[in-house]
């Protein structure tokens, strides 16, 4: 059984195979450029549980994800909240340039505002706060985003901006 017909079992509740392969993918670059073209899947499916198997290779293996880092910035203009989640977990594991923090950034901040998923609201909060982590002149935009983000009054947004808020 191929790749993609793996991605395909199951419906958009399900992550199907995407932890097997993510396990068996963790250590074969072929494997994960295979995943990495699959997020432009036509299929739903297909995109959400590759994105959701890259996410966690990017855990461990975080090195060999960032070989696609212009993949990944590309597909930030797919509007599937599925794909929007993961990649803005993976966002802040990738070793970015300045210019490509700066897109992903503003990206992430455009999905704070326009979204309609408050999960992806939740990890794009979650990712702004981790690139500041690593850069302390980015503090004072985070917690600006965070605070944007309180605007929504979404409990579970809400929740998590207060827990970010702290560590700021």
């Amino acid at each position: 059984m191929n790749l993609i017909n793996k991605l395909k079992a199951g419906d958009l509740r399900t992550t199907g195979k995407s932890d097997e392969l993510a396990k068996k993918a963790t250590n074969k670059p072929l494997m994960i450029k295979e995943l990495v073209l699959a997020i432009s899947d036509d299929d739903k499916g297909v995109r959400m549980r590759a994105a959701d198997a890259l996410q966690k290779i990017s855990e461990s293996n975080p090195k060999e994800i960032n070989k696609y880092k212009k993949e990944f910035i590309k597909y930030s203009s797919i509007n599937q909240k599925e794909v929007r989640w993961h990649l803005a977990q993976i966002y802040p594991l990738l070793d970015l340039s300045m210019h490509e923090r700066e897109t992903v950034i503003k990206k992430l901040q455009e999905w704070i505002q326009t979204d309609e998923s408050n999960i992806v609201k939740v990890f794009s909060m979650q990712a702004i706060h981790d690139f500041s982590i690593k850069d302390d002149s980015l503090k004072a935009l985070a917690k600006q985003a965070i605070l944007n983000a309180m605007k929504f009054n979404t409990p579970s947004v809400n929740s998590r901006a207060k827990k970010l808020l702290k560590t700021l």
